[in-house]
């Protein structure tokens, strides 16, 4: 087990199959083949393949191969991991096969199954923190099971699950003919099929416990009936979805919510059609101690980024949310660097140079790019050596990696080049995402504050701060391709980016505003929508943004929505947005909104749009807003 991929030879060493190996269905001690003649090939992302090949050559012997299969196996010895083994079982003890077991983090979650016997094996990393992650428990027709991990943990050779059963017990009566309409229990029939569209929605409101602030990026797992919905509340601390019930009307759910620097909130829902308010608590922040340690030696070694942070340094005045998204500092400030910037029709992309400020001349160093889509979403790459032709060449014919345009630069091709072009082409998803380069790079100087999980940095000359948060931690060096989504805060409410602002608020902007109150809301919450249009087309990309008219400035109120369909809004039209004000009218105070569009490069494009809304159940909260510019 743990060699999966491995060749299976006969006896004269001829190739006869592939292995199989690994912690299948919970089980350590099972490998299998499958033989040559019943595979197929299919290509691969071979830059993917090659960054995952590269790290692993990177890592001990043991722990590559202890990683070669489908899950993570110790090699001889602990190897640095932790044993922990779940056993699922019913009230008669008899074991629960293909239980659902969720392990969540405090950024991320796994999802495993029990086997046959009731059991599922984990391995779990030594070295890292497990004070906030749970362990979650679900079958069909039995009650959810849930209980903190770190207690767990060195403590129980086998933690035992024992579930009770949801189905309805017969009641004694004093026939001994059960009657016909006990044959068939509404359990029995939700064992099979759902009925087509038989679905129950829910929606939830993750709100800090003290301040009553929205929490975003809260990671919310719901279980109903075996089946989970995984997802993260938004910038309003907002989340819906849907999972299939068969009594949509009598239905509850179990659901866990976790956050960094939070309890995690356990607790079953009643489904009523109604948004669940969710309060989160912090946690205590610790007290440090003045324990003596003679003897401490100190060691270069990374640990988990610790709580509460070492470091409160703050130089961009972030709120608690957004510190929250980057996690702790990862280092001091950095008043200036050198940076190169380039456009994009999707977004733009920037690279740091390093401490040494050598105007990236010297090769072989690596230095983190970022890259900043419209839609929201954001990467960090780097290469392992900058010593390549496309960046060391002094014939700018090489500099390009694909789509070579001789004689042209990228302002004239739309083609990247250098290392820009290089992330460009090695990442399709990359190039789908940005699409044309709108002009060559350009050299400027930015001041910026790395964090374990993010980076926050502002161009020289610019009034906005730009906020990465990132999926994994930002100081692995070893992880080239990272994931995750940005922001941008505007310190005096002017245009962030681009060319002078264009504060218009009548007949000079370039779009209009065209308000509709409508008075039949059927959300029971305080909203508005509508369609951008230019010369009569649907556009996409645009940012259409809100205030309260007795908030001074020009600082929105919440994040912006994007015109047209994107990855959150696969359904969504060209043009058409959504943006929620209240989540519960009914409870709604009245409110005087001012909104605006602006472009990608947050350059204000329209006249503002004022609307006043009613608050109130059966009330007018909601108006339909589109800006055109006929």
């Amino acid at each position: 087990p743990g060699l999966a991929g491995a060749p299976i030879l006969d006896d004269a060493d001829r190739l006869v199959g592939v292995s199989g190996g690994g912690l299948r269905d919970g089980t350590l001690a099972r490998s299998w083949g499958f033989p040559w003649t019943a595979l197929a090939l299919q290509p691969i992302d071979l830059p993917a393949t090659q960054a995952a090949l590269d790290r692993l050559a990177t890592l001990d012997l043991a722990q590559s191969f202890g990683f070669a299969g489908t899950h993570p196996i110790p090699p001889d010895g602990d190897g640095g991991f932790l044993y922990y083994t779940v056993h699922v079982v019913d009230e008669q003890d008899a074991p629960i096969a293909d239980a659902a077991i969720t392990l969540s983090y405090p950024h991320g979650y796994e999802v495993h199954r029990s086997d046959a016997d009731g059991f599922y094996v984990f391995w779990l990393p030594k070295g890292m923190d497990y004070s906030e992650s749970v362990l979650l428990v679900e079958a069909a027709d039995y009650q959810m099971v849930s209980r903190p991990l770190d207690a767990q943990l060195g403590n129980v050779t086998v933690d035992r699950f024992q579930l009770v059963s949801t189905r309805p017990t017969p009641t004694a009566t004093p026939s001994p003919t059960p009657s016909p309409s006990a044959t068939a229990t509404p359990a029995d029939e939700g064992n099979g099929a759902l009925p087509d569209g038989e679905s129950c929605e829910f929606a939830y409101l993750i709100l800090d416990s003290t301040s009553f602030a929205p929490i975003v990026r809260a990671r919310i797992v719901t279980t109903l009936a075996g089946r989970i919905d995984v997802g993260a509340s938004d910038s309003l601390g907002f989340y819906r979805s849907r999972l299939p019930c068969a009594d949509p009307e009598n239905a509850s759910l179990q659901v866990l919510v976790t956050q960094p620097g939070y309890a995690p909130h356990d607790q079953t829902v009643a489904l009523v059609g109604e948004t669940k308010e969710i309060l989160l608590t912090a946690l205590a922040t610790p007290t440090p101690t003045a324990t003596a340690t003679p003897n401490a030696t100190p060691t270069a070694t990374r640990t988990a980024t610790p709580t509460p942070c070492a470091s409160t340094i703050n130089p961009y005045t972030l709120t608690a949310r957004q510190r929250a998204g980057v996690a702790c500092p990862a280092q001091g400030w950095v008043p200036s660097r050198i940076v190169e910037v380039q456009e994009f029709e999707g977004g733009f992309m920037i690279v740091f140079d390093d401490p040494a400020n050598d105007n990236f001349q010297e090769p072989g160093k690596q230095r983190k790019s970022y890259l900043l889509a419209n839609d929201g979403r954001a990467w960090r790459v780097y290469f392992e050596s900058d010593d390549i032709p496309q960046l060391t060449s002094p014939d700018p014919n090489e500099w390009y990696t694909c789509e070579p345009q001789p004689g042209m630069n990228p302002a004239e091709s739309g083609v990247p080049w250098r290392r820009f072009g290089l992330i460009w082409c090695t990442y399709p998803q990359i190039r789908t995402a940005f699409g044309r380069a709108l002009g060559d790079e350009v050299t400027t100087d930015a001041s910026f504050q790395s964090y374990y999980q993010g980076r926050v940095f502002q161009l020289a000359g610019d009034e906005g701060v730009y906020i990465i948060y990132l999926d994994a931690d930002d100081e692995t060096i070893d992880d080239r391709y990272l994931t995750g989504t940005w922001e941008l805060r505007s310190t005096t409410g002017t245009t962030p980016r681009g060319t002078a602002p264009t504060p218009t608020r009548a007949g000079g902007a370039r779009f209009q505003p065209e308000v509709e109150i409508v008075c039949n809301d059927t959300k029971g919450q305080v909203w508005f929508s509508g369609t951008v249009t230019e010369n009569g087309k649907p556009v996409n990309g645009y940012r259409v943004l809100f205030k309260s008219t007795k908030v001074p400035g020009d600082e929105p109120a919440t994040d912006p929505v994007v015109t047209g369909p994107s990855a959150q809004h696969r359904d969504w039209a060209p043009g058409y947005y959504e943006h929620f004000v209240d989540i519960y009218a009914a409870t709604a105070s009245p409110k005087s909104l001012q909104i605006w569009i602006t472009d990608s490069n947050w350059r204000k494009v329209s006249a503002d749009a004022y609307w006043q809304t009613d608050g109130g159940s059966g009330k007018c909260n909601k108006a339909v807003i589109n800006f055109t510019t006929d």
